[in-house]
């Protein structure tokens, strides 16, 4: 099994309290869960093209995010949070597995066309992430900030649509999407609460944006 755990940005403390849990044979997404979008519908383990599941973990004020997929290596997995269901104006996070450096590629992104979203200026909202590839199923997590106050991102706490994505590789280049989905209902988070609320998320007809 290829590992890779890695800190960003001022997230010391996140890093630290999830690399224990790891290490007590604990899994990095506790709190509550939020959202469990996968395709194809009902779908388990590597199976499953794309699965995401958020939790919110309103001690550290983080939403935690972990990708699953088993489609090969050179795949990107991707989540928006959208206040339209639309690609524009949709603050953006992509991962992929990178098999040369046997490491999880994390990036922050905001689209404001439907087209390859530019990387943010500031990659601090993304606090710790890691990545497996184990018996064919990768793995990809990321912990993330609730709240934020650059421009170009969208603060996870309140209620929004979230996107979900994923399409090729190359060359460390995220292409176009193969697949892309938006929620029907918002899903609201409140990281202040102990207990958050879900507003369950069903699907609409992929889109061609």
């Amino acid at each position: 099994m290829d590992t890779k755990r890695h800190g960003l940005g001022d997230g010391g403390k996140w890093a630290l309290a999830l690399s224990l849990l790891l290490l007590l044979g604990g899994t990095p997404a506790k709190g509550q869960q939020v959202d469990d979008y996968r395709t194809p519908a009902g779908c388990t383990g590597a199976d499953c093209a794309y699965r995401v599941v958020a939790v919110v973990d309103s001690n550290l004020g983080v939403v935690n995010i972990t990708w699953t997929t088993g489609q090969a290596a050179g795949t990107w997995l991707g989540l928006g949070v959208s206040n339209d269901q639309l690609m524009p104006n949709s603050d953006i996070v992509m991962a992929y597995w990178d098999s040369g450096t046997s490491s999880a590629v994390v990036s922050d992104r905001y689209a404001t066309a439907t087209r390859l979203p530019p990387l943010d200026a500031d990659q601090s909202q993304n606090v710790f992430s890691y990545g497996t590839v184990s018996g064919g199923l990768t793995t990809l997590f990321l912990s993330r900030k609730c709240t934020s106050t650059d421009p170009q991102d969208i603060s996870l706490q309140g209620s929004h649509y979230f996107l979900y994505a994923y399409g090729k590789v190359t060359n460390g280049t995220p292409l176009y999407h193969s697949f892309r989905v938006a929620s029907t209902n918002q899903i609201k988070i409140d990281c202040t609460q102990s207990i958050a609320t879900t507003i369950a998320p069903t699907t609409q007809a992929p889109t061609t944006q």
